[in-house]
């Protein structure tokens, strides 16, 4: 079960992150701090309860779990945005 720790700037990290595949440049793209990054996308593990990465050195890859992932994370914001914009309409 999701908790309400699952928000859209959670899940934009995540979708730059999956993006980039890099936490520093992820940070750079947004204006954070690369811990900002790396706290958001484990917090997203604890939330969705199974682990999206795996720490190899340095670096977080991605497990076939947040590839997954990425598309509906895309439509969800996605079509969470179109409802902003046809409610404003109205």
């Amino acid at each position: 079960m999701l908790t309400n720790e699952v928000n859209f700037k959670k899940l934009s990290i995540f979708l730059m992150f999956m993006q980039e595949r890099n936490i520093s440049r992820t940070a750079e793209r947004l204006n954070l701090s690369a811990v900002s990054v790396h706290r958001a996308l484990h917090a997203l593990e604890d939330s969705f309860g199974f682990p999206l990465f795996v720490n190899k050195g340095r670096n977080l890859i991605p497990l076939e779990s947040a590839e997954l992932l990425v598309q509906p994370v895309r439509q969800t914001i996605n079509s969470f945005q179109a409802g902003v914009s046809t409610a404003r309409e109205a």
